[in-house]
């Protein structure tokens, strides 16, 4: 689902300011986006609590099996805790240049959010931009809670959140709710490949009737509340500025590591395992309530051995193309869905529901190393993406231009 070092919003400091392991934080986040993204693109019966029965050996199983330990929905709470925390440094920034802070950030989210109507209803039904910039709006009144209240409010979003999925898992067993049908599903899945293989405006048509009728309404109910919890975790981090340089020693990282890796594992052990045997709704649904409480963990630990990798490496070209990646969020994002679009569905090739999960995998990590190539070379004649120049000029309402990179002749 980048500015002054912001998720998906460009920036609103000079260049120099940028903090690298945020940027570079970013640009690891856009791989796990991709990722379960392309998986969505690839398969009709994704999400839909059935494995794809064309692709049912051991391999495309053991894929699936592990896309799903270790990356859907961990990544989009990477977004938006660095959403959170890239809110304090906009607020640092409008404070040193003397100027109001939630007007322009207003404007921010509301390009952000017709943005993120025209990506769904145009390229991905799962947008999640449209999420952020309506839980967004929470960051203005939220922003003057202390770093523990912040903190806390999120554990109870969390938990609370979690609760209520696992009870509603708990109900449906209960009243013998009857498993995901197999036949209503084939049917749901053969109307997507039939809008997909009949061009370009049926693919609109589709994507505009899924986000309109019923995604929108799922995704700000469900992954809303999660991702305003991460926004909080990210604004108690910002106020202690926990990414600025040496402020987090290595042993908390270790530590994070160490004790939130095997919780966050177990959750996306439980919910691949879920996936692949497919038990009851009810069963199902207490999973993920589960996978929910324990995915944050998962995040952390990704967060924190990333940090440990970039500071152990800070010049490799790993850390440069994330940082890289990083600084074009919002571009890159846009781009991995234009891709997936004209691969997978009506735009190009509509290879949607005949290939398999390995070759999605692959393709997934060769398009998200290209882009930290062409983000490098990108940036080396201008200093922001394009899709980050247009959200930056209406942020501060001014006319779209493209800043180069000013390069000094030796000597002067």
């Amino acid at each position: 689902m980048s500015s002054a070092s912001s998720t998906l919003l460009p920036s609103a400091s000079p260049a120099p300011s940028r903090i690298a392991e945020v940027d570079g934080l970013r640009g690891f986040a856009l791989l796990g986006i991709l990722v379960v993204n392309s998986a969505a693109f690839a398969s009709p019966y994704f999400g839909s609590g059935l494995p794809d029965p064309a692709f049912s050996a051991p391999l495309d199983s053991a894929v699936r099996f592990l896309s799903t330990t270790l990356f859907e929905s961990k990544f989009y709470l990477l977004f938006s805790f660095l959403f959170g925390y890239s809110f304090t440094l906009q607020l640092a920034s409008a404070r040193r240049a003397a100027r109001p802070h939630h007007p322009a950030f207003l404007r921010r989210l509301t390009l952000l959010l017709a943005l993120g109507i025209a990506h769904a209803c145009l390229l991905y039904p799962g947008d999640i931009l449209t999420i952020y910039a309506l839980m967004g709006l929470l960051l203005i009144p939220l922003q003057r809670l202390s770093p523990r209240r912040c903190l806390l409010l999120a554990v109870l979003l969390i938990t609370a959140l979690s609760t209520a999925v696992a009870g509603l898992g708990v109900l449906d067993h209960w009243a013998g709710t009857p498993p995901t049908d197999a036949v209503e599903t084939a049917d749901a899945v053969a109307n997507t490949l039939t809008h997909y293989r009949e061009g370009l405006l049926s693919t609109i048509r589709f994507n505009v009737e899924e986000w309109s009728e019923s995604v929108w309404l799922f995704l700000l109910l469900y992954q809303g509340p999660h991702a305003l919890a991460m926004f909080l975790l990210g604004l108690a981090a910002g106020q202690k500025g926990l990414l600025e340089s040496g402020t987090l020693p290595d042993r908390i990282l270790w530590r994070a590591v160490i004790t939130c890796g095997p919780v966050g594992l177990a959750g996306g052990l439980a919910l691949a395992l879920a996936g692949e045997l497919t038990p009851g709704a009810g069963l199902g649904t207490i999973i993920t309530g589960l996978t929910d409480l324990t995915a944050p963990s998962l995040t952390a630990t990704y967060a924190a051995g990333l940090l440990l990798l970039l500071r152990r490496f800070p010049g490799g070209w790993l850390a440069r193309g994330m940082a890289a990646a990083g600084r074009m969020a919002l571009s890159n994002y846009l781009t991995q869905s234009a891709i997936c679009s004209l691969v997978f569905t009506g735009y190009g090739l509509a290879l949607s529901g005949s290939v398999s999960p390995l070759f999605t995998l692959l393709f997934a990590f060769a398009v998200y190393g290209g882009q930290l190539a062409v983000s490098r070379l990108w940036l080396r004649f201008y200093q922001q993406g394009p899709a980050e120049c247009l959200l930056r000029a209406f942020t501060h309402w001014q006319a779209p231009r493209l800043p180069r990179v000013t390069r000094h002749a030796p000597g002067g």
